[in-house]
């Protein structure tokens, strides 16, 4: 476990680097604002507890996540058995539930911020009771890691004499006045039972070499503690290692409470719900789930796979993400079948709802049947019949009647309800028959006598002998609703088509975005490159002055040199800012002038140079052009460094005052108030072309402009800003 040793544990973090700070981390901190709500929390943290950051930051408070905590020293841990930095003493204790309810045990430390937020690192206590078994196996010396074990610790002989015992046993079960060490076990102040129940299991651990485990409960105040006690045989002693296990009890409880509220609340679904693992183990089913099993006379299987074919059920599984519902048969039953995929500790699970559809797929099955019987009626028996001749009806049934809209057979009139043309070629037909010959069905259109509707129908002459004459029997078949459909199909086969197409060019649109994605990742890291080795470049520059520092004693090159420095790293500060931004072109301004001040007065003397050279501003958000911040940057920092000159010539009481404020909608100002005693070096510099020369010429980049009144003991610097978001 590492800690960065720039943070360590100094109060004196802001709160708003912790987040910085905590995410390098390998074990689980959390940042906690004054309310106890949990703001942030790092990586480690969602890793070790199951916890998603979504449903963390700002909705779960610290008692969402803590079950127990202690404040009472367990002892001053050794910093070799947690392997933490030097300095770093941990003596807090505390359980933590994971997003599933189980109980996780660590130390803890906490850190107060400002506004009263607290920092919380949380170190896993596994490590010092690993060391515990491996100290007792090799019999060496334990007594200083049972000082740090967080419960309670009984060391007897093999006649069960108490040879050593850990602090905790004084403060949580005897008076600390009571010295435990050298005392039969029989002789303790201890509950009859629990006596005679620890020492068969003492005795039976050191008969058969094992290790037992067993709980107990003891009363307290105003609650029954329950504990559980590890009894460790060793060669010529045995150990026993308590712990209290009541708020582990409680939680478990709840667990079992909430399980119990789901099967009810699946049992009352009116669906059938069954959980599988990954194999088709049936882990959970409800109520329904056991109706449909003995109505489809099966029994509840302890795998599905038992019951449901296996190629059926693995493509179930697989579409566990989609919202596809498969229909398969169990015996005589249908059911159709949709599924749903969750982890829970690492292992996947499937949710399957299932529903019977018995009744809809028998009637589908007849539905089926019917329509193939339907054709062939249709092909050999007519919907409606009619005998006629070339001038009259003799017959007509009533089907036929229907299709033509008639009561009667003295109602049907064709000129009425079939245009001219149509009347032709039907005559023609009929005398195509009348010589023996044989016509196919032909489509017509019909306007209906009472409705003046207008259907189609499929008509066929067959000659025949009525009465006597010479006759056509005509078959009718309304077709308007299969002529319906048959559009319908076409355009549900152009809408499938154009559907298809679709899906086509998304799939092509996806896999471009992909391509394009992966550039764009590629073109990150190439970027990330470029900054990294501006960066160093810059490092190096700044290295090689820092070195002519150490090699000239003239002050003038010295001044010359620190001068080139600060101006170096006003500029290397730009890449901080813009490193990681999504828009490149831009940085936010105040950020980039306060690193400028903050740098300056690190370098040049720090707590005298902030006392002299204050700097604030009332704009809070305000990002301009990169290329204007720069020279904005370096005129900052050449006011910085004119003014930590005159501060060096003049009294301790010397203060000067930089701010920046809007000059107007489209400039900014740096505002300069100093002490009147300074207004005679303020002329001097600014007269002199050698000290200010620097500055006109990055006003000139930013079309800015100066101007001083000496008299006020004031320095105006008004920089014109041409791209303001």
């Amino acid at each position: 476990m590492e800690l960065p040793l720039h943070a360590g544990f100094d109060s004196k973090i802001l709160s708003a680097d912790a987040k910085q700070y905590i995410s390098l981390y390998s074990f689980p901190a959390i940042l906690v604002n004054e309310l106890g709500v949990i703001v942030f929390a790092n990586k480690a943290f969602y890793t070790q507890l199951s916890y998603l950051k979504e449903e963390t930051e700002n909705n779960l408070t610290i008692n969402d996540v803590v079950v127990t905590s202690s404040d009472r020293s367990m002892g001053l841990i050794e910093l070799d058995n947690y392997m933490l930095p030097f300095g770093i003493n941990l003596n807090d204790f505390i359980t933590l539930k994971d997003k599933y309810g189980v109980l996780r045990y660590f130390f803890y430390k906490t850190t107060l911020l400002e506004n009263n937020s607290k920092l919380i690192y949380f170190y896993d206590h596994s490590g010092p009771l690993n060391k515990l078994a491996s100290s007792m196996s090799k019999n060496v010396s334990y007594e200083n890691i049972f000082k740090s074990f967080p419960g309670i610790v009984f060391v007897f002989d093999h006649d069960f004499v108490v040879i050593d015992v850990n602090t905790d046993a004084n403060t949580m079960l005897f008076d600390e006045s009571v010295r435990l060490k050298g005392q039969k076990f029989q002789d303790l102040k201890l509950p009859a039972f629990l006596k005679e129940m620890a020492l068969v299991h003492m005795k039976e651990s050191l008969r058969t070499m094992k290790k037992i485990s067993f709980e107990y409960e003891l009363p307290d105040k105003q609650q029954l503690l329950q504990f559980n006690c590890n009894l460790i045989p060793q060669d010529k002693f045995i150990i026993a290692l308590i712990r209290d296990i009541t708020e582990e009890k409680k939680e478990k409880e709840l667990l079992v409470e909430r399980e119990e509220s789901m099967t009810t609340m699946f049992n009352d679904m009116p669906v059938a719900v069954v959980l599988l693992n990954q194999f088709g183990d049936v882990l959970f089913c409800n109520n329904p789930f056991k109706d449909i099993m003995n109505k489809s006379g099966h029994h509840v299987p302890t795998n599905l796979y038992n019951i449901i074919d296996h190629s059926v059920l693995k493509l179930i599984l697989a579409n566990g993400i989609s919202h596809k519902t498969h229909c398969t048969s169990i015996g005589e039953m249908y059911i159709d079948i949709a599924s749903k995929y969750r982890f829970i500790n690492g292992e996947k699970q499937h949710i399957l709802t299932i529903i019977d559809v018995t009744e809809r797929e028998l009637s589908k099955q007849a539905l089926e049947k019917s329509e193939v019987n339907y054709k062939m009626l249709v092909d050999t028996s007519p919907n409606g019949i009619i005998i006629r001749d070339f001038d009259n009806v003799y017959f007509a049934n009533n089907a036929a009647l229907e299709i033509f809209g008639c009561k009667n057979i003295k109602e049907i009139d064709f000129s009425a309800m079939m245009d001219s043309k149509v009347l032709k070629m039907i005559e023609k037909r009929l005398r195509f028959v009348e010589t023996g010959g044989v016509v196919d069905f032909m489509e017509v259109e019909l306007k209906q006598i009472n409705t003046g509707e207008k259907i189609f129908i499929d008509t066929k002459p067959v000659w025949v002998n009525y009465k006597g004459k010479s006759a056509f029997q005509i078959v009718f078949r309304n077709i308007s609703f299969e002529k319906q459909l048959t559009e319908e199909k076409v355009k549900k086969q152009l809408l499938e088509e154009n559907n298809r197409k679709l899906m086509d060019e998304i799939a092509y649109r996806i896999e471009i975005e992909d391509k394009l994605k992966s550039m764009i990742d590629e073109n990150k890291i190439l970027l990330n490159e470029v900054h990294h080795r501006v960066k160093n470049n810059y490092q190096v520059v700044s290295s090689m002055l820092n070195r002519c520092l150490t090699n000239v004693s003239d002050p003038a090159s010295i001044k010359a040199i620190t001068a080139s420095k600060n101006r170096l790293v006003s500029m290397a500060i730009v890449g901080d800012f813009y490193h990681d931004a999504q828009n490149f072109n831009s940085i936010a301004l105040i950020d980039y002038l306060r690193k400028i001040y903050q740098h300056f007065i690190r370098e040049n003397g720090s707590e005298s140079a902030s006392e002299k050279i204050k700097f604030s501003t009332g704009i809070k958000k305000l990002v301009v052009n990169i290329a204007q911040a720069m020279p904005i940057g370096l005129i900052f920092n050449e006011i910085l460094t004119l003014l930590f000159q005159l501060g060096e010539k003049l009294n301790d009481n010397y203060c000067t005052f930089v701010s920046l404020k809007w000059q107007n909608s489209k400039e900014v100002a740096f505002n300069v108030k100093f002490n009147e005693a300074a207004a005679d070096e303020i002329e001097k510099k600014l007269n002199s072309s050698e000290e200010i020369g620097f500055i006109n010429e990055l006003l000139e980049q930013v079309d800015g402009r100066m101007t001083c009144h000496c008299k006020e003991a004031e320095l105006k610097l008004i920089v014109k800003l041409t791209k303001i978001s």
